[in-house]
């Protein structure tokens, strides 16, 4: 079963029920239920949901409907979404890393892994990998991955086919911060007004002031059809400990395991 919500404003049953039917071309039968925040989908054919799910998100009358497969963890964020499921594809993996165990290693350094699409499960196209993995609010959409297999550097390329917006003042998805609807009204004051209100003698605020940060991340497990495991990561970039938590490559040391697809 699959289970699908709006990042922002809840739309009605009647109208979601019938614009997935539209959107989805299903090859057997789909049901569809709610409750006060989520749509639970299930489907006859096994095929359907895998297509789904590979779909997600889609957009719907401008507002973005999330699919992922149900878990408790997933049931528990109803009324605070802390993270969503968004795919990822990996460019340039070696081949040693072409198991379940070394594609839950690579999707760790991006985020929370979910699962793989049918192709990447397979082994049908070697070219490049699709993981489907959870994110934070903050993520900071890595570019790449720093390996170092036997004793040479090794990068892999990530993309991400959606990036979903989020604010930092009411910490929810699906809008930027500048037009967070919880943000006060600004108002337009009249300049002679702030002319007559200055104040010369306040302090001008301090300059040059920077604070340190170092990044520590670690990503939690949910369940999903093609599951990958979880591998807790540790990400700790002392070599420019302001940037930490933009920087755009994870580094890491790895020795990797035996290949079981050759």
């Amino acid at each position: 079963m699959l289970i699908g919500y709006f990042m922002d404003k809840r739309m009605s049953f009647p109208f979601v029920k019938n614009a997935l039917e539209k959107t989805w071309k299903l090859k057997g039968s789909m049901d569809i239920t709610t409750d006060k925040d989520l749509f639970y989908i299930g489907f006859i054919a096994s095929e359907d949901k895998q297509a789904v799910f590979e779909g997600s998100p889609i957009f719907m009358a401008g507002k973005i409907f999330v699919v992922m497969p149900w878990s408790p963890e997933a049931e528990s964020q109803r009324n605070n979404v802390t993270t969503v499921p968004i795919w990822a594809k990996l460019s340039k993996v070696p081949k040693e890393l072409w198991t379940k165990k070394g594609l839950s290693f690579l999707a760790s350094l991006i985020g929370g892994p979910l699962c793989m699409d049918g192709a990447t499960s397979m082994k049908r196209r070697l070219d490049f990998a699709k993981v489907c993995v959870t994110i934070p609010l903050d993520f900071d959409f890595p570019s790449s991955i720093k390996l170092k297999i036997h004793g040479k550097h090794v990068f892999v390329d990530v993309e991400y086919p959606w990036k979903p917006l989020s604010c930092s003042k009411c910490c929810r998805f699906g809008h930027l911060t500048a037009r967070c609807p919880t943000a006060p009204t600004q108002v337009r004051v009249p300049r002679t007004s702030l002319i007559r209100e200055q104040n010369p003698s306040a302090a001008a605020p301090a300059a040059g002031l920077s604070s340190q940060n170092v990044a520590t991340l670690s990503f939690n497990d949910l369940a999903g059809s093609d599951v990958l495991t979880t591998i807790n990561v540790t990400v700790d970039n002392r070599e420019s400990p302001s940037s930490a938590r933009t920087s755009a490559r994870h580094q890491h040391d790895l020795q990797p395991p035996p290949p079981l697809w050759m």
